[in-house]
């Protein structure tokens, strides 16, 4: 247990309900620091007698706090100040000095004992007119005096340890005092009324186009709000942080000392007006010639432009930013000066994406810190090379940057006792991580994600608040790097580990977790989906679902792409596992959300929508709806084309697919000729694919061979049929030992050639001269079977009948059907599958439930899992009018008996 003894002088009565207001706020801190070993113990001194004797016993402590008031007297002011200077004197003590400035903080009696604190005395003096400036003054300090109390950060207008709110920013001077985060929140208080009538509207009639519109653009208004008030309440808590880091160290010129207590009341434009740029220029300049002052002077000038830079941030003035960085860096270069403004100027260009020029000063800061003789400390050269190794990562000098990062996690890790430095060297792990993963260097990855994984589990212990939610981020990278090497029980733990974080932190904040957990619960539902655990899938699903409903609700513009994505997934599942109705549901819904989504930001959301309709063409086109599916899947095609024509190389691929689902339909339907044209014109843009990446494109290029065979086939283009075949083939065995998929296609490819075999002799000629001579064919039919029998091709057929090539398409549509599949060497399976109207993998089901076969033994011949084995049967034995699956040989048989006497 660390005890931190902290004296507190209080000097006047009228100060004990400040007092008495720091004491609980110490108490408070107890609570949440106790379990940590951390202990603060406030002794208290009251008057100048306690004063004076504080000088004497503080001399064990390890902090003085002293606290007066405005209207001090002139005799207490001189005992003050002795006292101070005393305490000054022991150089363990750390001093912190606040005046309770009243009504009138700038009279003159209290303005000259600021100065005299300030610069006789070498105290900086804070002032606060509420004593929630002064705790958070007090709390700023402690982090910069006391390591083991880091774990402070900003969130909602709230200053909290963990989940614990420690005090509101409504009242501290700096926040309530600026000017144009008061206005945000005016215009907010504002709009929240308007806001809650028309949802209250919306919510009312839902149907009500105008009604959704209106409460859609003030949610986004909203929203745009918040996140602005967001943005500048970090900005003035970053400059806090600066502001106390630089009183910490003790080395405040004059005019930065006035200027930190101006912009601690909220003043910015007169602390802009004391910190002025052209006086600080035209000083600093002056002053370059007299060599044995210039580099104290110069020194001194970088940090007041930097404590002016900090104010023109808040104030949003950018142009005057980069003017106080430049000269900041030209007074550092020039008297050889620690380069603290040109790392934070490197950064500042890295973050406006001006990468190209923040590489020039990374790399002469990189120079400038090996140099021996500058005397950077390891953390400030850590923190170099981590920033060099993020401006290489988004420069893809990704040699250079794995470099830079190696370099940053030696040093971290020598030197990270502490919550800052160990924040430093995760951020490092988690940045070299992923440019490991993205060059598929994958166990290199893993290590660097576990060595940060075991760094976390040790803090998480000690601070669960603040690195819990790391963990949790942790543990969901390396689930996605499992799951992109295909270890799926490694990649399902840790997703369930990093849910059950998430889970517990939503229960105690869910407006700071509910969005990560969603995401969380989405991995993990893709993650089983891809198993084809259906039903676990779904359980994922439908709560991320149900959360990002309530998001979008409260913030349509933020939430409603992610709802849409939501929507999609579980369509896809529904989809997959033969829930049509309710896969149509779940797209219409996605659809709708899109279509709004692309008439406010089109290129933002094009491309979803496309897959939206692509999605949903999909469930039309199992439903055989092919009217409806043919519609939509020509809506995702002109998308396409049309971003295509923008971007080919991105959008190339999906124009490919959107050929070759419209070339599905019209094959279905018996327009053979559109569907060829679709499928060549996939080919086309496939193989110029294929050439610069044939690994990602060469399978689905098979796939696009396997549907050419199909078309052949039905076409009765043999030849074309079989050459379709043999090189679907042989793409498919190239890839099949490490592609499941490609293994499976390349089965089922050997069944096409072998029917196309049997095409060649007496078979298909059998089984079409069976159905002519049962009857079963109209004349118009039969006119088209018997020179299928002679072996013409539908062209030479529409020549010799004289009639339209898709006359003879629809005959031929037809005849198919009657005999259930020209060529089936199974005429019981072939009935069946045509009188229940089953669905291909109903018909797989069909096929090896009457050979008898199990579960596994189906499973492991159609590459499927035994949980979808399942799925499809019980959707077989729905439409079929049997008990069991042991039934069903039995069941045929005896079907086929009654058709044989009924035709005779």
């Amino acid at each position: 247990m660390k005890k931190v003894n902290i004296h507190i002088v209080s000097h006047a009565a009228q100060m004990q309900g400040d007092l008495a207001e720091v004491e609980r706020f110490f108490r408070m801190l107890n609570d949440l620091y106790l379990d940590k070993g951390l202990y603060f113990l406030p002794i208290v001194h009251e008057g100048t007698a306690g004063a004076a004797c504080c000088a004497d016993k503080a001399a064990g402590g390890d902090i003085v706090l002293f606290l007066f008031c405005a209207d001090v007297d002139d005799g207490s002011q001189e005992a003050l100040c002795g006292v101070l200077e005393s305490v000054k004197k022991n150089a363990a003590l750390k001093t912190i000095v606040y005046m309770q400035a009243g009504a009138s903080p700038q009279a003159d009696k209290a303005a000259r004992l600021i100065d005299r604190i300030n610069q006789e005395v070498g105290c900086y003096c804070g002032t606060y007119s509420h004593t929630d400036t002064l705790l958070l003054g007090i709390l700023m300090q402690l982090r910069m005096m006391v390591p083991e109390a880091a774990g402070i950060r900003l969130d909602d207008g709230k200053v909290w340890q963990g989940s614990a709110a420690l005090l509101s920013l409504e009242h501290v001077e700096m926040f309530s005092g600026h000017r144009e985060l008061q206005q945000l929140k005016w215009d907010l208080a504002e709009l929240e009324e308007k806001h809650s009538f028309a949802k209250a509207r919306f919510l009312g009639s839902p149907d009500d186009n105008a009604a959704y519109e209106r409460f859609f653009d003030l949610s986004g208004q909203r929203s745009g709000i918040l996140a602005r008030i967001r943005l500048m309440e970090a900005n003035l808590y970053r400059l806090m942080e600066d502001m106390y880091e630089q009183v910490s160290r003790g080395e405040l010129s004059a005019r930065q000392a006035e200027g930190y207590q101006l912009i601690g009341r909220g003043e910015f434009q007169r602390a802009k007006e004391v910190l002025d740029y052209s006086a600080i220029l035209q000083e600093s300049r002056a002053n370059d010639s007299i060599a044995d002052k210039a580099a104290k002077r110069a020194q001194a000038y970088v940090h007041e432009l930097l404590q002016l830079k900090e104010t023109l941030e808040s104030l949003a003035d950018w142009q005057g930013v980069e003017s106080c960085y430049r000269e900041a860096v030209r007074l550092e270069e020039r008297h050889a000066l620690p380069k603290k403004a040109m790392l934070a100027y490197t950064k500042f260009l890295f973050e406006q994406s001006r990468q190209n020029e923040s590489v020039v000063l990374a790399e002469r800061l990189l120079y400038d810190y090996r140099n021996p003789a500058g005397g950077v400390s390891d953390i400030a050269l850590g923190q170099l090379y981590k920033l060099s190794g993020r401006i290489y990562y988004h420069l893809q000098r990704l040699q250079d940057a794995e470099a830079m990062y190696d370099k940053a996690i030696a040093i971290f890790s020598q030197s990270a006792p502490h919550d800052a430095d160990s924040a430093d060297l995760l951020d490092c792990h988690d940045q070299l991580g992923e440019l490991l993963r993205e060059t598929t260097r994958f166990a290199e990855a893993e290590a660097v994600y576990k060595s940060a994984q075991d760094i976390l589990k040790r803090l998480a212990v000690l601070n669960p608040d603040v690195y819990e939610p790391l963990m949790a981020k942790n543990f969901l990278s390396l689930g996605v790097l499992y799951k992109n090497t295909r270890r799926l029980d490694e990649a399902e733990s840790m997703f369930r580990s990093a849910l059950d974080i998430r889970l517990k932190l939503s229960l105690r904040n869910p407006d700071a977790f509910e969005q990560e957990l969603a995401k969380n619960y989405n991995h993990l539902a893709d993650l089983l989906y891809d198993a084809e655990r259906m039903d676990e899938s779904e359980e994922m699903y439908k709560p991320a679902l149900e959360i990002l409903l309530r998001l979008a609700g409260r913030n349509p513009e933020a939430f409603e792409p992610h709802l849409a994505s939501a929507y999609n997934s579980l369509g896809l599942l529904y989809w997959n596992t033969e829930r049509y109705d309710e896969a149509e549901k779940m797209h219409l819904s996605a659809l709708e959300i899109r279509k709004r989504l692309v008439g406010r930001n089109p290129e933002a959301y094009e491309k979803v929508l496309a897959n939206s309709y692509n999605s949903l063409g999909a469930v039309y086109f199992s439903t055989r709806s092919f009217a409806e599916a043919e519609a939509v899947f020509r809506a995702s095609l002109d998308i396409r084309l049309r971003l295509s024509e923008r971007n080919p190389g991105v959008y190339e691929p999906y124009v490919s697919d959107a050929y070759s689902n419209l070339g599905s339909i019209y094959q279905e339907v018996g327009r053979f000729e559109e569907a060829e044209e679709m499928f060549l014109a996939t080919q086309k843009l496939l193989k110029t694919l294929a050439v610069g990446s044939p690994e990602a494109f060469e399978p689905d290029l098979a796939d696009n061979y396997y549907n050419l065979g199909n078309l052949y086939r039905a076409m009765l283009r043999i030849a074309e049929a079989e050459n379709a075949g043999r090189t679907a083939l042989r793409l498919y065995t190239k890839y099949a030992e490490n592609n499941p998929y490609c293994a499976k296609l390349a089965a089922e490819t050997r069944e096409l050639l072998e029917s196309l075999y049997g095409m060649q002799d007496s078979r298909m000629k059998g089984s079409l001269l069976a159905a002519e001579t049962d009857g079963r064919f109209t004349p118009e039919e039969r006119e088209v079977a018997l020179l299928l029998m002679e072996g013409d091709t539908p062209r030479d057929i529409s020549r010799k009948l004289r009639i339209t090539s898709a006359e003879v398409s629809q005959r031929y549509k037809a005849i198919r059907e009657k005999v259930g599949g020209m060529g089936d060497p199974d005429p019981v399976n072939s009935a069946i599958i045509q009188a229940y109207r089953l669905t291909r993998r109903e018909a797989d089901m069909l096929h090896c439930l009457r050979r008898g076969m199990t579960n596994a033994e189906i499973a492991g011949e159609l590459y499927l899992s035994e949980e979808t084995v399942k799925i499809h049967i019980r959707n077989l034995l729905k439409k079929l009018p049997v008990e069991n699956r042991q039934d069903i040989s039995v069941w045929a048989e005896k079907l086929m008996e009654r058709r044989a006497e009924d035709n005779a």
